[in-house]
């Protein structure tokens, strides 16, 4: 997020609203990265990039010889033990699959990405128990690890780069001061769908929000339940 790359610069001229049908190949990739315009020089600024999180996806596809969808398996859901997160569905998997809605008329129904190598950006699916299951680890790998400054793989936030007044951003976490507490969260939505993820450690509690559409709204419905369970 401070490479310079813009958040859908590699996106080949999508309109926004619109679902990404067809896939997006490593030839569409490739091309992307020749044509790309940096919007500030690499380290100076930070500005959220899921074009970088494309990127570093290719990068671990390039570096252990293995697909996204074989490391999301082997290091996140076979190790967590969540049996309902994987990046490509199966045909009776897909008939299970909610319906999107389009997120600028929430009436509409929409399809779901075919997100192709900008998967790492958010194309991974999932459901609210298995999201659960990884925060509740995560929860208790903060208060066993992250005291003792040790590493694991479930702690990867730390002081690093100002996101915005009052919140810093990590390895895919933000965290900001919140009733005298840590809040630990990500959110963010692809065009039919949305998700929020939101934990206190200390208090040992959390939010999963799935939702069919996306916008601020699911955002602000997490910050006003977490404000009442926390």
């Amino acid at each position: 997020h401070r490479s310079g790359i813009s958040t859908w610069e590699l996106n080949n001229g999508r309109i926004d609203g619109d679902p990404m049908i067809g896939g997006y190949s490593q030839q569409d990739l490739l091309q992307g990265l020749e044509e790309l315009k940096l919007e500030f020089n690499p380290g100076s600024h930070f500005s959220y990039s899921n074009s970088g999180y494309a990127i570093l996806g290719y990068i671990c596809e390039i570096v252990t010889g293995e697909s996204y969808a074989t490391l999301v398996k082997k290091h996140i859901a076979e190790r967590y033990n969540l049996n309902h997160t994987k990046v490509n569905l199966n045909s009776d998997e897909k008939k299970l699959m909610a319906t999107p809605y389009r997120k600028d008329n929430r009436t509409v129904e929409t399809k779901a990405w075919d997100m192709g190598k900008l998967t790492p950006a958010g194309g991974v699916y999932s459901t609210v128990a298995d999201l659960s299951k990884l925060m509740t680890q995560q929860i208790k790998s903060y208060n066993t690890f992250y005291k003792d400054g040790l590493f694991h793989p479930l702690v990867l936030t730390k002081y690093t780069t100002s996101f915005y007044s009052g919140r810093y951003y990590g390895f895919g976490l933000m965290f900001n001061t919140l009733k005298e507490d840590l809040k630990y969260e990500h959110g963010g939505d692809l065009d039919g769908f949305a998700c929020e993820y939101a934990f206190s450690a200390n208090k040992k509690s959390g939010i999963v929000i799935l939702t069919t559409s996306g916008g601020l709204w699911v955002h602000e419905l997490q910050e006003k339940i977490y404000s009442q369970i926390i």
